[in-house]
């Protein structure tokens, strides 16, 4: 039993809630280091884009920020994605990652769409400096 100044703390069984991101990526494995990553978040891990939009909008309030794979293999990918979560206007931070080279021209198009854009490989130190 913790105790407050001789009494017993309020705050005893309760929890602080975690801040909450998603993860979209078509590969489990990145999806799990970067949970791993940012263990002091709660992490949703997404693996299709229809699902992570479910997700947000069934619980828009509670996404912090959003992690996504530019190089997801579905038709416009993370671009279409995160196009999607500013037009539902969910307010979160989106970071974007990709692997392959970027003409300038694309590139411009997402950095104006998300609010960071990382060049794979992303270390541990980046991540975590994006989310503290």
């Amino acid at each position: 039993m913790l105790y407050f100044l001789n009494k017993k703390c309020p705050l005893k069984g309760k929890t602080m809630d975690k801040k909450h991101i998603l993860v979209l990526d078509d590969e489990p494995e990145l999806t799990n280091f970067l949970s791993d990553c940012l263990d002091s978040y709660e992490v949703k891990q997404c693996t299709k884009t229809d699902e992570a939009i479910d997700e947000l909008k069934n619980s828009p309030e509670k996404y912090f920020g959003c992690i996504i794979d530019n190089d997801i293999d579905e038709v416009g990918g993370g671009v279409r994605f995160a196009k999607t979560i500013k037009s539902l206007k969910i307010v979160t931070t989106i970071v974007m990652f990709t692997g392959k080279p970027l003409q300038k021209e694309e590139e411009a198009v997402i950095r104006n769409t998300v609010d960071r854009l990382e060049k794979k490989p992303v270390s541990v130190k980046t991540i975590r400096t994006i989310f503290p």
